[in-house]
């Protein structure tokens, strides 16, 4: 079992990697390490220093600061965050929060599958909503008109997404563009995948997992795009917060 001792850096890493589609294999080449070592960073069990921090801030167009400590927003009171890295709180009393500082996104009853498709969906919106600070959401273009958060379930899209993260999905955005990770459904089967256009009008799904024996490639034909549904792409992640 890898032993994390870094969480706050690997989120904040996770996060980077999504908008820049940066993926493991980059870090590796940019930073002249082994895969080992970067999915490891990855994974927040070990963490770059000095220059390589540097130039890992480089290659995900953030600061080192921004890697190591987040955006430097301030959280809600202690008492009412919950854990995880983002952005993020909780409270009794949506007046607690500053509506000039903090958006508002639902929680919906969607079980993603970043598996192999053991799903279980409700769209009916459900409970509290999550808190994200304003200033954060602006910089990810997430529009809290469009956005809702979903829960991954699975192990196909690690190191990126891991099992029980929590998902910003913009369900406004359903035009695929070839490389960013989307959450679709295909024959009533709910997917987190990285979307890969085909020259013949078809799609490649394909997991993140370096392991593609227990995670292949899904094709679908033109013939079949009529089966495949988006509900929207992800825009960011949170890891533990659910």
């Amino acid at each position: 079992m890898v032993e994390i001792k870094h969480q706050q850096f690997a989120e904040n890493l996770k996060n980077a990697m999504a908008r820049q589609g940066v993926s493991v294999t980059d870090i590796k080449n940019h930073l002249g390490i082994t895969y080992e070592m970067a999915r490891r960073y990855s994974l927040g069990a070990a963490k770059p220093r000095d220059e390589k921090l540097r130039r890992l801030a480089e290659l995900l167009k953030v600061s080192p600061a921004e890697l190591e400590y987040g955006d430097g927003s301030k959280a809600a009171p202690e008492s009412n965050v919950k854990s995880g890295l983002r952005p993020i709180a909780a409270w009794d009393h949506e007046e607690e929060l500053d509506p000039e500082q903090y958006v508002f996104l639902p929680a919906l009853e969607i079980k993603l599958a970043a598996g192999n498709g053991q799903i279980v969906w409700c769209v009916e919106e459900k409970g509290q909503r999550q808190a994200f600070r304003k200033a954060w959401a602006s910089r990810l273009h997430i529009d809290p008109e469009c956005a809702a958060t979903m829960v991954a379930s699975g192990n196909s899209m690690e190191p990126r997404i891991l099992d029980g993260d929590s998902l910003v999905v913009d369900y406004c955005r359903t035009t695929f563009k070839h490389g960013r990770v989307f959450a679709l459904a295909l024959r009533d089967e709910l997917y987190v995948k990285r979307v890969l256009k085909r020259a013949d009008g078809g799609v490649t799904l394909r997991s993140d997992n370096q392991d593609k024996a227990r995670y292949p490639d899904i094709d679908v034909g033109p013939d079949e795009m009529e089966h495949l549904k988006v509900i929207g792409e992800i825009m960011a992640l949170a890891g533990g917060m659910i």
